[in-house]
Order: C-alpha cells, then sequence, then structure tokens
C-alpha cells in the first residue's frame, strides 16, 4: 500500500543546503583572517606604522584625553620650527635649541667668523650719546656761521671792505658745509660789493673835491693786504681812472733824488688829520706847526696837513711833500688830485716827475 506524498522540499535536500552554507562561511572566514594577515586589505588610518627596528618611545607623539595615538614621522620633527628660551631663566629640557637675540641686539658672528644672519624688523635706532653729538655738532656749525656773519655785517656797517673781505673769506670755509651757510656766504658778499662801489665812487668824489684825507681813509677801507685791493674793487677803480693807485709802491724816497716841496704859505688854512681845521704857522722839512685853537700848537707830519680847496700846483706839492717822508699812498693821491682839479693848460713838469717817481 502506498503512502500520500507531501508538499515542500524534503529533510534530506534541505540539510544539504545547510551543510553547502556553513562550508561557504567557513571559507570566508579563513580567506579573510589570511588576507588581514597579509595586508590585503590595508591599515589603520588614524596611526602611523612604527619602523622596524625602532622602539615606539623614541618617535614624538602628541596625545589627548580620549584622542586616538597620533605618531609623527622622523622628517616632520626634523622641520620644526625651534622655540626661543623662556624670560624665566629655564636652561633645561631644550639643549641644542637655537637661541634669539634680543631686541636691539646684533646677532653674534660664526663660528667661522661670517656674520650671522639678520634678524628681520626695522634696524637699531642710533645710540643716544651719538646723536647728542651730532645735534652738537651741528648746533655748533650754526653758533660759528652766525658768529662770522655778525662780524662780516659789522664790518660793513663801519663801511671797512678790506677787513670784511678777509672775515667773510675766513667765515666761507665754514659756511660752505651746510646750504643755509653758503646762502648766508652769498647775501654776504652782496654786500661788500655794494658797499665797494659806494666806496670807489666816493673815493673818486672826494679827489675831485679836493678831500685827500677823506679820500685817503676811503682807500685804507678798500685796500687789502700789501695795498692790493680785491680783483671787484680794482675794476671799479680802473673804471674810475685811479688805476694809478694799483700799480706797486717805489722802494726810494724822494728826498733822495733832491726833489723838495713847495712850502705851503704862513697862515694857509689848513685841515689836519685827526685835529680838525687849522692854521698854518711855519714849515719845517718833514713836517709842520699849526694854530688849532684854544691855545694848542701841535707840530705834525705833511701827509697829515690838507690845504682847503687846494689848486692843482699845491695838490703836486703836497704829493712831493708825502713822498719826501715815504708816504707813498698819500703822494699817489695827491697827483690824482692834482690831475682831476687841473685847468684847461694841465699840469707842468712838477707833475711829470711827481707822476713818474710815484710809478705811474
Amino acid at each position: 500500500m502506498h503512502e500520500p506524498q507531501r508538499s515542500g522540499a524534503s529533510p534530506p535536500r534541505r540539510s544539504r543546503l545547510h551543510r553547502r552554507l556553513g562550508f561557504v562561511l567557513c571559507a570566508a572566514l579563513v580567506l579573510w583572517l589570511a588576507g588581514q594577515g597579509l595586508g590585503w586589505f590595508g591599515s589603520d588610518a588614524d596611526s602611523f606604522a612604527v619602523p622596524q627596528g625602532e622602539p615606539e618611545a623614541a618617535l614624538p607623539a602628541v596625545r589627548g584625553l580620549g584622542a586616538a595615538r597620533v605618531v609623527v614621522p622622523e622628517a616632520a620633527a626634523a622641520a620644526a620650527v625651534p622655540m626661543a628660551p623662556s624670560r624665566t631663566g629655564d636652561q633645561g629640557g631644550r639643549e641644542g635649541a637655537e637661541q634669539l637675540p634680543a631686541p636691539g641686539v646684533a646677532p653674534a658672528a660664526s663660528p667661522a667668523g661670517e656674520a650671522a644672519p639678520v634678524q628681520g624688523g626695522s634696524p637699531a635706532p642710533p645710540a643716544p650719546a651719538a646723536a647728542a653729538t651730532a645735534a652738537d655738532a651741528a648746533e655748533g656749525l650754526d653758533d660759528a656761521v652766525a658768529t662770522g656773519a655778525s662780524l662780516v655785517r659789522f664790518l660793513v656797517a663801519e663801511r671797512r671792505h678790506a677787513r670784511g673781505e678777509a672775515a667773510l673769506a675766513a667765515l666761507t670755509e665754514v659756511a660752505n658745509a651746510t646750504p643755509s651757510g653758503r646762502a648766508t656766504v652769498a647775501i654776504l658778499a652782496a654786500e661788500l660789493d655794494a658797499l665797494a662801489k659806494a666806496l670807489v665812487d666816493e673815493l673818486a668824489a672826494a679827489l675831485t673835491a679836493g678831500q685827500v684825507l677823506l679820500a685817503a681813509d676811503l682807500w685804507s677801507r678798500l685796500r687789502g693786504v700789501g695795498d692790493r685791493p680785491p680783483a671787484e674793487v680794482a675794476q671799479r677803480l680802473a673804471a674810475q681812472g685811479l688805476e694809478l693807485l694799483l700799480r706797486p709802491l717805489p722802494s726810494a724816497a724822494v728826498g733822495s733824488v733832491g726833489d723838495e716841496p713847495v712850502p705851503l704859505p704862513r697862515q694857509r688854512r689848513v685841515r689836519v688829520a685827526g685835529l680838525g681845521l687849522a692854521r698854518l704857522l711855519r714849515w719845517e722839512a718833514r713836517q709842520a706847526s699849526v694854530d688849532a685853537g684854544n691855545g694848542t700848537f701841535p707840530v705834525v707830519p705833511h701827509h697829515d696837513l690838507e690845504p682847503i680847496d687846494a689848486t692843482a700846483d699845491e695838490a703836486v706839492e703836497m704829493g712831493w711833500a708825502a713822498g719826501c717822508g715815504g708816504a707813498w699812498a698819500m703822494a699817489r693821491l695827491w697827483l690824482l688830485c692834482a690831475e682831476r682839479r687841473a685847468g684847461p693848460g694841465g699840469l707842468g713838469a712838477r707833475a711829470v716827475s711827481l707822476r713818474a717817481v710815484c710809478g705811474g
């Protein structure tokens, strides 16, 4: 008799399926374990592998609470920037670390003698002592220029051109060091040039008027060392017909050749240098006695006398008298005065001889 047939899988077939699935799972587990051991499936991304042959403690690491361990590679540790020592003076824990110089201190030289690299930042300010010395030097220079300029202006006010030129030459050596000093020198030079022009014009006018003592004073203010005025003054003198004053002075006395002057008449009204108006009392060989008033009768050299409103002939004789006393500059002034005051007939032989001995 046959049993009825049941629906679904039979028990033998299901057991075979279970056995095959278990076998596959076991094989997959074995392959997975083998792959982990051989490194087929990569490494942990949160850490670096420790190099073989080095202990883990030899590598610097950063650890934190609840954080994964991070091992720093050797190359990264070598590139780390050294830290400056603390202000507390702690010298431990950083042997061999680079020491940064303090602000404003120059870097020390390297052992090979080469200068250490200059640290960045603005250059150190100059030392207070050096700055003070430079300021003192500049102030001293300004004071020297101001003092020299004051002296030149004083001499200009006193109308002493020759001495003013000498003072300006000394000032120029100091003042040329600064632009303001050079400007001061230029202004003073212009003032001296204006003074020279005025003095030359007054000199020519005084000679024409017969005021030889005034002309002598003006000439003394113009001429420099060795009775030779500066080039600008010489040009102005030549333009006024006074080039005779620029020639070398003679060395021989006029009296040695017997050219004695004709004396002025008694009671002639004269002007005496340093005394003023007087009357001639007595004419002697090298000097004269005058009545200066108030009961005074001084004796003065001939070149200190000036006949009031002198004629051309009197001017020539006064030139001879000055030459006999060795006052050659005064003799030339009298000759120039005679030439300017001569009439239409001109001067005679005495004037020609006087010009010859005066270097004309």
